[in-house]
């Protein structure tokens, strides 16, 4: 499989380049193998890093304690369905495919939006026809069709479409807008039984899970202190900081590689200046969502799940029923980068 792989990236590489047959070591061909073989004398062993089991999952105690009951009731009780939310990058995914493993269940996944009968009835017919019963894993269940999760509700309930009795499963969905999801069907919401919120990492979580990633992932020889830099430079978010970890994998220097995603300090990058500039200059006037988006030149979305929930544990910001304003601890970081 790899070779194929490795065959195709070749071919795509002919096509860009154009093919050389009769010059092996042209300066196009070099030039053209410098992207298809990373130059590093550190190569990875492998290029997929996702725990497999709760224990290996870092963090998440709250998480693995529910779960843990939960995965007890399945396998000795009846099947439960999951409800998991959490910020972009927190270990979702993770969670769901860990559930799967232990269980020992066939995992499906499917897109919320891209969720549609046709794809439930495929996977109710692979359902009937595994020797385990089987995951149901919907991402981002905030933004599936209402119609769709009302026409679930008597499958997870009850087992049953129309009068058909329906082999039993385990559904887990993954959202990262609860509230959405809510306003979208209650209902639906109400009949994921076990519901587990993804909490905040904190620094020595975020340097074990780089250890864990580089043990599995390149095995490369890092110093203690690149460890600390990242994991208070890459807002407590695995993703994240596995991100900034392989760039720094590649260039050997942890400053550049800061710089190249703007961080100033402590994770707080110049678009997050701009909006604590903002919120400063106008003094205690609170400023809402949709305002700050637009002076970070981000869309609202954006703002809100990836920018506003870092710079409001950090207490740069405080959330008003008017708006967002900046707080004395914002103002002290403030005259600390000047």
């Amino acid at each position: 499989m790899f070779d194929e792989a490795l065959a195709f990236i070749v071919g795509l590489g002919d096509l860009i380049w154009g093919k050389k047959e009769n010059e092996p070591n042209s300066e196009e061909n070099q030039e053209r193998n410098k992207l298809i073989y990373p130059i590093t004398e550190v190569k990875p062993i492998k290029f997929i890093y996702r725990p497999d089991t709760l224990e290996k999952y870092i963090g998440q105690i709250q998480a693995k304690k529910l779960t843990r009951m939960a995965l007890n009731v399945i396998v000795n009780q009846k099947p439960l369905h999951f409800l998991i939310t959490g910020h972009a990058g927190m270990g979702k995914t993770t969670l769901a495919k860990i559930i799967s493993n232990q269980l020992g269940f066939e995992f499906y996944s499917y897109i919320g939006n891209s969720f549609t009968q046709d794809t439930l009835k495929d996977f109710l017919i692979k359902n009937e026809e595994n020797s385990n019963p089987s995951i149901l894993f919907l991402d981002e269940i905030h933004s599936a069709n209402k119609e769709i999760l009302e026409f679930m509700l008597p499958i997870i309930e009850d087992y049953k479409l129309n009068e058909l009795k329906l082999r039993p499963f385990v559904m887990i969905c993954a959202t990262n807008e609860k509230t959405t999801l809510l306003r979208k069907s209650k209902p639906f919401c109400d009949r994921l039984q076990i519901q587990i919120q993804l909490e905040d990492y904190n620094a020595e979580e975020i340097k074990i899970l780089l250890k864990q990633y580089n043990d599995q992932i390149y095995q490369a020889n890092i110093p203690e202190e690149i460890y600390d830099v990242l994991a208070v430079n890459t807002r407590f978010n695995p993703r994240i900081s596995i991100s900034y970890m392989d760039l720094y994998i590649g260039c050997k220097d942890i400053k550049n590689v800061l710089e190249a995603h703007r961080v100033i300090k402590n994770g707080i990058t110049d678009v997050d200046l701009k909006i604590l500039n903002h919120l400063n200059s106008v003094g205690n006037k609170p400023i809402g969502e949709q305002a700050l988006s637009v002076i970070a030149n981000v869309e609202r979305m954006d703002y809100v799940e990836l920018i506003e929930p870092y710079l409001m544990r950090k207490n740069l910001i405080s959330r008003t029923s008017r708006g967002r304003i900046l707080t004395e601890q914002g103002k002290l970081f403030l005259q600390e980068i000047k």
